[in-house]
């Protein structure tokens, strides 16, 4: 239905074009039918023309590096985000990822500007206790007690955020993961038959997502098995701290069972002719959006019992979680895999199918952002 409001602007705020190109255009075509301007703001890459065929407005970002930890740089991006948003004056911002909920947030609270802070997971922060991790903590607590609402993808951060005291309980809300457009994700015919079973990994190749675990138990059942398959589909995050160097990964792959597929915009037909979508991430996630377009085309899922991730999977009824960090427990759940029929594989990936419908459709969370947003426009309005 249209926007009861009358026009207001919306500001979507990442640390990469990429980001918005693979998790947001849905809602911002959900922002553009309730008739909002939408702006989005983000540093420039390779997928900058993705977000002009959008039809929103768009402001680069110059200073926003996300390896960085120079207080200077950062501050430099502070009075960034305060320039760009007093020029376009946005009613309501929605700020994805840590620098921009940090710094975005202050500028946006000195503005008097309504924020939206998005926090998708933990991030590399919080991987290890240590000095990042408090500066990081302080800084949080400094911008998100400034936000109208704090966004969770999974309800373990969202407890982690009300443990260390950074955020209000009526602040919280949690969301089951970004979700995927079930219609675009759904079971497809296969286009390649192999004698054996395929398993896929997709996602950055950072050392945290899993990608050595999974080639080393890939390494270990290529030995007894010369008919399984392992596909790799992502790219070397080179900004990340955890980026897998590219010589270590060449290393790597040179197994033929191993293939390295490079990176794909459109993932639905490896998908499809893949039988189990594999992430032993350690990384702090959300809920993975590859585990989500797995389950939503029908693939059977292995994934680690962590903080997101665990939600994504019911044991034994649509794929099975094993311990952090552990080549040895990987290795033992991809057997298991390759020891069950395809009718097997295909009962679990329609128990998963179901439980993405359920659980997991985007617009479930589409929904609940622009009622969000009107909530807070209509507040803005009465005061």
């Amino acid at each position: 239905m249209p926007n009861d409001l009358p026009s207001y602007k919306v500001a979507l705020v990442a640390n990469s074009a990429w980001y918005i190109y693979n998790f947001r255009m849905g809602l911002i075509k959900a922002l553009q039918d309730h008739d909002f301007t939408v702006v989005v703001i983000t540093p420039i890459d390779d997928f900058i023309n993705h977000i002009y065929k959008a039809d929103v407005e768009y402001e680069p970002l110059y200073t926003l590096t996300r390896k960085s930890k120079n207080p200077l740089k950062d501050f430099r991006l502070y009075q960034e985000f305060y320039r760009i948003y007093r020029k376009i004056k946005p009613d309501v911002v929605i700020q994805y990822t840590i620098k921009p909920n940090i710094y975005g947030g202050l500028a946006a609270h000195r503005l008097g500007i309504k924020t939206i802070s998005v926090i998708p997971g933990l991030g590399h922060a919080f991987v290890h206790k240590g000095l990042l991790q408090n500066i990081t903590t302080y800084l949080y607590k400094k911008s998100l007690r400034h936000s109208s609402k704090v966004i969770f993808e999974n309800n373990d951060d969202r407890l982690f955020f009300l443990k260390k005291g950074i955020i209000k309980q009526e602040q919280s809300e949690t969301f089951k993961g970004c979700g995927v457009d079930i219609s675009y994700f759904k079971p497809i015919p296969k286009k390649t038959q192999t004698d054996g079973k395929v398993f896929l990994f997709m996602g950055r190749l950072i050392l945290e997502k899993g990608i050595r675990e999974f080639v080393e138990a890939a390494n270990r059942i290529a030995m007894n098995d010369s008919t399984a398959q392992f596909w790799i589909i992502g790219h070397i995050d080179e900004e990340n701290p955890s980026a897998v160097p590219k010589a270590d990964f060449l290393k790597w792959i040179a197994h033929p069972q191993i293939k390295y597929l490079g990176f794909k915009d459109d993932v639905r037909q490896i998908i499809s002719d893949a039988d189990c979508v594999v992430l032993p991430t350690y990384y702090p996630e959300g809920i993975p959006r590859v585990l989500q377009e797995g389950m939503a085309m029908e693939k059977p899922i292995i994934t680690t019992d962590t903080n997101g991730c665990r939600e994504a999977v019911e044991a034994g009824k649509n794929g099975w979680l094993v311990k952090p960090s552990s080549a040895d427990d990987l290795y033992n759940k991809m057997t298991t895999v390759t020891k069950l029929s395809s009718d097997q594989l295909l009962e679990m990936g329609k128990y998963g199918r179901e439980k993405a419908i359920k659980e997991f459709d985007e617009r479930i969370s589409i929904e609940r952002y622009i009622d969000i947003v009107k909530t807070i426009l209509s507040a803005s309005r009465t005061k």
